[in-house]
């Protein structure tokens, strides 16, 4: 059927005020507004013309009825319409029907819809709210559809939608309506309702305001029977009023059902019920709504449905009535309670489809602050009800990060078992409310006394409430009707208490348990006020009912005491859990006997102090304490002594004959010892029962020994002072012979090698002292171009008389090295501010670190490597990262060609990263380098070559952090120092800059390094050496051109090689606790192999120059920088091939100043990777 273009009117309409603003503003646009008649095709009497459809195109399109006009805008059951506007859509009145759109019976529209479609790439407005409230009044509603598909901005093109006045969406009708663009809003009551066999009535709002903009719902969404509503709100979208899911029963219509309701938030997008008030003519289901609820649901088996993301907001409470079925999915913030009211009824032959209580299924992942509450009614079975009500039922589920604060309260019908009209018997459920809590993070916070049905804690947390400052506490209840389900696996949730710490009667939190228990729980309490005292039977905090088959724990570290008393949780006949006290032992000496041996028959140490006998200054052997029964701790210390060497080392020992429960500490006094490798370690607790103690070694007790730190670990029943990283590395067994079948572990397992660091923990200062010394020699190592930038820019001034010049370079950054037991991990910062001892300092002899990676090394000496790489490095530069592009002072050439000269000035910085062989120690640092030079002489030949000799001197700083991953201890580096020295370059001085080039420099540099171990005193020595560089390199012509701007590009590649000789050495340090610190690596040569390609652009007008290029190099170093602490020796790995990618851009700014800067990053093996960037400046003269 041809669809064809609908009559307007040319002529203005009267209009109201609203509508005449809305044309004020399109007229003064400059454009011209059009008011279209209303359209009405009624089925009755129609002609076959009354079905082609409406089109309708405008850039304004405009319907308007005034106050006085009884007049649908559109009214339509015949034939479908599509408006589309470029400007404004505008369907308005004052009162009345805006769209009255119902598919006649007979016309045969695709699925039996009406197809309806507005569209505006601009702004639409449909509402029938009157202008002025004196003007007319709201007799009907603004949109009304039956059996009609309604598209309102389907094509998401509108600028803003605002619709004002209610809607009805009828019989099976389908209403969507995007809300884009900015400021769009909706506001009245809009309703979806169908009826069985008619189809099921659909209305969607979807609020997607634009980015930084708003979207406001003011009113009601109903779903009322057979149909659905949907509602999708984005971030910037407030949503105001109430959502309901209604059953409505009006007449005898068979089988009921309610409307389903899905909610989505997004976003930032917030849900609340605000003041907003429900309009008295649509309370007819909902009389008894509560003021603050937000959604609604009552009867039959809809589905009310809510899913919040984080971020998101809901600001009051939802209800159920009637058998509903609500799911609250709560991601972000909920601030409301929770209502499963009574079940549902009904009368003479109508049936009810589904269960006939109402239910509520909750699900936490965000933050919810409210209460769960059911009501049951009175059973009302009498000649006219034939299904009695049940009481209503809540699940809640706290999961994730969730986290609940409130209550509970559970509802019981007053008979459970009532005849109805019927004469069939029923029989009535009584409340339920079931909390799950499961999540690492999850968390129930009580707010006051609350039931429950059933009552699982697999992880997270269940808080009562704390005590409130200045009132008398009285303890909370929480009360589980049904069973109580701890964790089948590992310890469980945690259940927080309060109590007072006195006698049996003292005010506490109580969880009382009708039905049964099983799994395993955490429980910590919280002393609110008791000054302690005697019990008898305990104060009762859990009380069971049921088979008590949970087991509830009170952690060790959870230590109750009050006064003189320590309190347990004890579980007493079998049944009910209780906190029982005990006098608390101050402490207790253990007496020596002539055999260096004592004798208990069991021990209750509770928070006491045992000491065993202070060890003589000579002739220690150690006190072994021997108890025949059991050992139990409740963070109690032990204060103990021991010779640090090997496995045998003289030491005191507890030895427990029965079993060992509790925590305590064990403090250990070092009475001597250089450090020795350990295989199973030195024995300090020997358990011959069930080893169920945990015993720890404060942080703050540091025991090192040489290169070693000792640690206490468990292996097996038994407690081990060891150096060794794996406890657990299998023990050598001696093999069988025949006298002897089963042959005992050995007194003494010889060391597979005691030097080395990788099986042992090691002292972090080891890799400050190894920082210190790398920085040492590589802080003031430079490149020619490091040193000089291009050194062709001061060609202008070479057939002048008399050259020179002056320069400064800075350099700085951060670094990162690792050192070879595998542990300790060096970072830090440096910086220099501008050679070398033909000897190696390296010890002749070197313990060798074959299985270094299986012990803990000390981070010192990372600290210790990580300074010795950097006084090596630091300083180390090409050419052109000193001077630049040197082509750019051709500018100064006189005309004698014999006088030029340069100052320049570099700075840089940045950050390392690195690890040690030992496998575990890694360092970061940050690094920084200035450093300034210039020409003293520059003179050209003959043949198109010239010469620069030069001074330079330089500051550089670099700051580390070493930190042993084994055992968390941590080492800081610091290395600053000078260096000064001078530099010799050769060049081709052709104008096309190709050609050949070379580079000598040398330095002294000076340093002065410190180490900081935690828990330790801080270590400073020196570091000092020369360091030279012999670089050359040749530069070929890729292309030259001219471009139609005038400017003129030439492209270039260039291939460089460099050898840098690294002198820098740290002295020898003895440091406080006596150990000889040396470092390694000093003398190490370091080739580079690179090529740089740059494009320049030089503007002959101006005389500017600019030039980017990106640098591609390759180092080897030949030795690695390391340290040998006390024989044990240690490296960085990761230097010894490694690669750099540069990017940098140079700059001719004035014919006397040149600019350059670039970022790099180089990156090795095992890690180590080192990113720093560099500014330098020239000034010719």
């Amino acid at each position: 059927m041809k669809a064809r273009q609908w009559n307007r009117k040319v002529t203005f309409r009267k209009l109201t005020a609203v509508s005449l603003g809305v044309m004020l503003a399109l007229m003064s646009a400059g454009a011209q507004a059009t008011v279209y008649e209303s359209i009405d095709r009624e089925g009755y009497d129609r002609v076959e013309s009354d079905k082609v459809p409406i089109v309708i195109t405008d850039d304004d399109v405009i319907f308007e009825t005034d106050a006085d006009d009884d007049q649908e805008n559109i009214r339509l059951e015949t034939a479908s319409i599509s408006i589309s506007a470029n400007r404004s859509l505008v369907i308005k009145s004052a009162g009345r029907q805006n769209l009255d759109l119902r598919a006649y019976y007979n016309i045969d529209f695709p699925d039996g819809l009406l197809p309806a479609d507005l569209e505006s790439k601009g702004t639409i407005l449909i509402s029938n709210i009157p202008s002025s409230p004196t003007e007319s009044t709201v007799t009907r509603d603004s949109i009304l559809i039956s059996n009609t598909l309604l598209n309102i901005n389907k094509d998401k093109t509108a600028t803003q939608v605002t619709l004002a006045g209610d809607q009805s969406v009828a019989l099976g009708s389908q209403e969507t309506v995007y809300f884009t663009g900015q400021n769009s809003s909706y506001t009245g009551v809009a309703e979806a309702y169908s009826y069985q066999g008619e189809g099921e009535s659909v209305l969607s709002f979807f609020f997607e305001p634009d980015e930084g903009s708003a979207a406001t719902m003011i009113g009601m969404l109903r779903a009322v029977r057979y149909s659905t509503v949907n509602l999708t709100a984005e971030s910037g979208t407030t949503i105001t009023g109430v959502i309901t899911s209604e059953c409505q029963l009006r007449g005898d219509f068979g089988s009921v059902r309610n409307g389903n309701v899905n909610i989505n938030l997004h976003g930032n997008a917030v849900l609340q019920r605000g003041d907003y008030t429900v309009p008295e003519s649509e309370t007819g289901n909902i009389s008894g709504i509560r003021s603050e609820t937000v959604g609604y649901s009552t009867g039959g088996i809809g589905i009310f449905t809510v899913n919040s993301d984080p971020g998101t907001t809901i600001l009051g409470s939802f209800e159920g009535h009637q058998a509903a079925e609500m799911d609250l999915n709560i991601g972000g913030t909920w601030v409301g309670n929770a209502f499963a009211d009574e079940g549902f009824y009904l009368s003479n032959d109508w049936t009810l489809q589904g269960d006939r209580r109402t239910h509520l299924n909750i699900s936490i992942t965000g933050d919810w602050t409210g209460d769960a509450s059911e009501v049951a009614a009175d059973p009302n079975v009498n000649e006219w009800f034939t299904d009695p009500i049940d009481a209503g039922a809540v699940d809640i589920t706290v999961s994730g990060d969730g986290t609940w604060t409130g209550s509970t309260s559970l509802g019981q019908v007053t008979e459970h078992s009532v005849t109805g009209s019927d004469d069939e018997e029923y029989t009535l459920r009584d409340g339920e409310i079931n909390v799950t809590v499961d999540g690492a993070n999850a968390a129930w916070n009580l707010s006051k006394d609350s039931m429950v049905t059933d009552l699982s804690l697999q992880s997270g947390s269940i808080r009562f409430p704390a005590a409130k400052t200045g009132e008398t506490f009285t303890g909370t209840t929480l009360t589980v009707y049904g069973d109580y389900t701890g964790s089948e696996t590992g310890t469980g949730g945690t259940i927080a208490m309060n109590t007072v710490l006195a006698g049996d009667k003292s005010a506490t939190d109580k969880l009382v348990i009708k039905g049964n228990t099983s799994g395993n729980t955490l429980v910590t309490f919280t002393n609110v006020g008791g000054a302690g005292a005697q019990t008898v039977d305990g104060i009762e905090v859990i009380e069971v009912d049921g088979t008590s088959d949970g087991v509830f724990t009170k952690p060790g570290r959870n230590y109750l005491k009050a006064g003189a008393y320590v309190y347990q949780l004890t579980k007493a006949d079998g049944q009910n859990w209780f906190l029982t006290s005990q006098k608390v032992p101050t402490q207790v000496v253990v007496p020596k006997a002539d055999d260096e041996t004592s004798k208990v028959t069991s021990l209750k140490q509770s928070s006491g102090t045992i000491n065993f006998p202070a060890a003589p200054s000579t002739g220690f052997t150690g006190t072994t304490l021997t108890i025949d029964g059991d050992y139990s701790a409740d963070g109690g210390t032990v204060n103990m002594s021991t010779v640090l060497q090997g496995d045998t080392s003289p030491h005191d020992k507890i030895v427990v004959n029965g079993n060992t429960s509790g925590t305590a500490n064990l403090v250990f006094t070092k009475v001597s010892g250089y450090g020795s490798q350990t295989i199973e370690g030195i024995k300090v607790v020997q358990v011959g029962g069930n080893s169920d103690a945990v015993f720890t070694k404060p942080e703050s007790n540091r025991l090192t020994a040489g290169a070693y730190i000792y640690e206490l670990k468990k292996i097996g029943s038994d407690w081990y002072l060891t150096s060794q990283r794996d406890p657990d590395a299998s023990k050598i067994i001696l093999p069988k012979t025949d006298d002897d079948p089963d042959p005992a572990q050995p007194d003494v397992i010889p060391a597979v090698d005691p030097t080395d660091p990788t099986i042992h923990y090691v002292k972090p200062e080891l890799g400050s002292y190894a920082a210190n010394m790398l920085a040492s020699n590589m802080l003031f190592t430079t490149s020619l171009y490091d040193r000089l930038g291009e050194t062709r820019y001061s060609d202008a001034l070479k057939s002048q008389k008399k050259s020179g010049n002056v320069w400064i370079r800075m350099q700085g950054g951060k670094n990162y090295t690792t050192m070879t037991d595998s542990q300790l991990t060096n970072r830090g910062t440096y910086g220099v501010v501008q050679v070398v001892d033909p000897a190696d300092d390296t010890p002749a002899v070197i313990p060798a670190t074959d299985d270094i990676t299986n012990h803990i090394m000390r981070p010192e000496i990372g600290s210790y490597a990580n300074n010795l790489y950097a006084a090596n490095t630091l300083f180390t530069m090409s050419l052109y990262e000193r001077l630049g592009e040197t082509m750019y002072s051709d500018a100064l050439r006189t005309k004698d060609d014999t006088k030029s000269g340069n100052f320049w000035l570099r700075a840089l910085g940045g950050h390392t990263r690195n690890k040690m062989e030992d496998g575990d120690l890694t360092t970061r640092g940050n690094w920084g380098v200035v450093q300034v030079g210039g020409d003293l002489v520059n003179w050209p030949t003959s043949d198109s070559h010239r010469f620069h000799v030069g001074l330079m001197a330089g500051y550089a700083h670099q700051s580390t952090k070493t930190r042993s991953s084994d055992i968390g201890l941590t080492s800081k580096g610091k290395l600053s120092g000078y260096s000064a020295g001078f530099y010799a370059i050769y060049m081709n001085d052709n104008p096309e800059a190709t050609g050949p080039y070379a580079d000598l420099w040398m330095i002294y540099q000076h340093f002065t390094d410190k180490v900081h171990a935690s828990s330790a005193a801080e270590e400073e020595y020196h570091s000092k050496g020369w360091t030279g560089s012999l670089e050359a390199g040749y530069t070929f012509g890729l292309k030259d051109w001219v471009s139609a701007s005038g400017t003129q590009n030439a492209t270039r590649l260039q291939l460089q090689a460099q050898v840098i000789r690294m002198g820098v050495r740290a002295d020898e340090h003895v440091d406080a606790e006596n150990f000889t610190v040396q470092g390694t690596g000093a003398g190490n040569v370091r080739p580079r192999i690179g090529a740089t390609a740059y494009h320049l652009f030089t503007n002959p007008k101006t005389g500017r120059a600019i030039k980017p290029y990106l640098t591609l190099n390759w180092y080897h170093d030949t030795k690695n920088f390391g340290v040998v602490y006390d024989g044990v020796k240690d490296r960085i790995e990761g230097t010894r091939n490694f690669g750099e990618v540069k990017f940098g851009i140079e700059g001719k700014v004035s014919k006397n100043v040149n600019l350059w800067g670039a970022a790099l990053y180089q990156a090795g093996s095992h890690s180590y990777w080192n990113a720093g960037a560099f500014v330098g400046a020239k000034i010719l003269f």
